[in-house]
Order: C-alpha cells, then sequence, then structure tokens
C-alpha cells in the first residue's frame, strides 16, 4: 500500500491549495484526521515552501476555533 493520498497532496506546489481549503472547511472527524495527518508530516512539511503554508494554515484554523 502507497502513502496516503493527502500526504501526497501536502507535499504537491498545486495541490497543498486544496489540502489548505480542507483544513478551513472540514469539521468533526474529518478535521482531526486532517489535522492529525498534517501534524505527523510537519517536519517534512516545515522544509517545503508550500508546506509552510499548510502548517500556517492549520495554525490560523486552531486559533480561530
Amino acid at each position: 500500500r502507497g502513502p496516503c493520498p493527502l500526504v501526497l497532496m501536502m507535499k504537491d506546489p498545486y495541490a497543498n491549495y486544496v489540502v489548505q481549503k480542507v483544513i478551513d472547511r472540514a469539521e468533526g472527524d474529518q478535521h482531526k484526521r486532517v489535522v492529525h495527518l498534517v501534524r505527523d508530516n510537519a517536519p517534512a512539511l516545515k522544509k517545503l515552501t508550500y508546506g509552510k503554508h499548510i502548517l500556517a494554515r492549520l495554525d490560523k484554523a486552531e486559533k480561530n476555533s
């Protein structure tokens, strides 16, 4: 079994925008799963320009909730 499609999207220069929107729009258990996946991949995301955008979006979403 390969890597999770959402993880692959986080690392893509264009698809990461979709992940950012999922962070904004997901609710309940779905949101918790996305947050967990992002946090688990945070070390790798910090090394990518667009990964940093995802982490910033997550931080903003958590501050607003």
